[in-house]
């Protein structure tokens, strides 16, 4: 084989692989729409502590940033806050995790899932309930 077919089939290569679709990256939901959205929903998910959890986001009035949420953990339940603070959502537990506030960045995934992701990156198997 010659050079200059070595080149043709390596650009024939390269262009098919260009022309392969990748997978439709997530977007962030802004901190407006969690705001719009959140209120009187239920989030369900769980970790490793709890096989399965429930949060409930309390409603808020018109224009607040921030409400109550409870938590059930496998029975065991608990008081707690959340707000959105920038594009990020967050919750502070009374006792549930020490105490200590959390947030998450909120990603819409294909066919309009909500992804919840720790500040380290790593993404949760929260989900908001449908």
């Amino acid at each position: 084989m010659t050079l200059g077919r070595v080149v043709a089939v390596v650009g024939i290569v390269a262009a098919l692989l260009l022309a392969v679709p990748t997978p439709t990256e997530a977007a962030d939901v802004s901190g407006k729409e969690l705001l719009a959205t959140l209120p009187g929903k239920i989030i369900l998910g769980s970790n490793n502590k709890c096989n399965t959890i429930t949060y409930v986001v309390q409603p808020i009035a018109a224009g607040a940033e921030k409400g109550d949420i409870t938590i059930d953990c496998d029975g065991k339940k608990d008081d707690g806050k959340w707000w959105v603070a920038g594009e990020k959502l967050c919750k502070q537990f009374n006792t549930f995790g020490g105490g200590n506030r959390f947030c998450f960045d909120v990603k819409k995934e294909a066919g309009g899932e909500w992804a919840f992701y720790r500040a380290d990156g790593s993404k949760t198997n929260m989900h908001l309930k449908k």
